[in-house]
């Protein structure tokens, strides 16, 4: 237990495998970084090693796999056609109250520094007008800046404008200060509910930035939205999420 925040490990798991980075996403504008991290899942037969339990998630469990289950994010662990071991964190919902999304993103920063995670990466989507295909990078201290354009990575200094909200917000701006370096990767997307082609723009930005092996296919990514789509909740739960990732502005995570 972390603080407020219940980690529950599965089967035979009590730590997190070797790793560098963890991916995180939630839905949000074009569900870009949510379709993205199911995508890698699928891709690369991912396994759920820990499951994230909190107070203000929704009150709502669902079954899988024939077990009644209690809300939740999940953080899986695959690995990659050059062996290396990533993690996603990702999950259908966050808390519904502010103080709740700070708790909960507080307990993972804490979390993913006792565990030796080096970097935490942030995937977002930015509603922008159609034709708009910008990649964003945000970072939330000087030195991963530096880092970052040392490798020759630009470092957006003014977008997205409206900030970032919600728990990848929180977990963007708060790592830094609890040990954890942080970066926010954001799509422009033109908003429609599953942007497949703005979450392939993420995943060939992440190529490029990190290095990663990512054995996606846009075919592939394209049948996964559709699933996402039939498969999406629309308990309260799910829609209540939706409404508190929505600011005054068009930027939304």
């Amino acid at each position: 237990m972390f603080m407020h925040t219940n980690f529950v490990w599965n089967r035979e798991h009590n730590k997190l495998p070797e790793h560098q980075y963890v991916l995180f996403a939630l839905p949000g504008v074009g569900n870009v970084g949510k379709l993205l991290i199911d995508s890698l899942n699928d891709a690369c037969d991912s396994e759920e090693i820990l499951k994230l339990q909190h107070p203000d998630l929704p009150p709502h469990a669902t079954m899988k796999n024939g077990i009644l289950t209690p809300p939740h994010l999940y953080l899986n662990k695959l690995r990659l056609p050059n062996n290396q071991t990533l993690l996603t964190l990702s999950g259908e919902i966050q808390p519904l109250v502010p103080r709740g999304q700070y708790e909960m993103a507080e307990d993972i920063l804490n979390f993913l520094r006792e565990q030796n995670t080096q970097r935490l990466i942030l995937l977002a989507g930015l509603s922008s007008d159609a034709g708009c295909e910008k990649i964003h990078v945000v970072v939330a201290d000087h030195e991963t800046k530096k880092k970052l354009n040392d490798d020759g990575i630009i470092v957006s200094e003014n977008q997205p404008e409206g900030g970032v909200i919600g728990m990848c917000g929180l977990l963007g701006s708060l790592a830094p200060s609890r040990g954890v370096s942080s970066v926010t990767v954001i799509a422009e997307t033109f908003g429609t509910s599953v942007d497949t082609v703005a979450a392939e723009r993420l995943r060939l930005s992440l190529i490029n930035y990190f290095g990663f092996e990512l054995p996606i296919t846009l075919d592939r990514t394209e049948e996964l939205a559709k699933e996402i789509m039939e498969n999406y909740p629309e308990g309260p739960g799910a829609l209540i999420s939706k409404e508190l990732m929505m600011p005054d502005d068009s930027f939304y995570q």
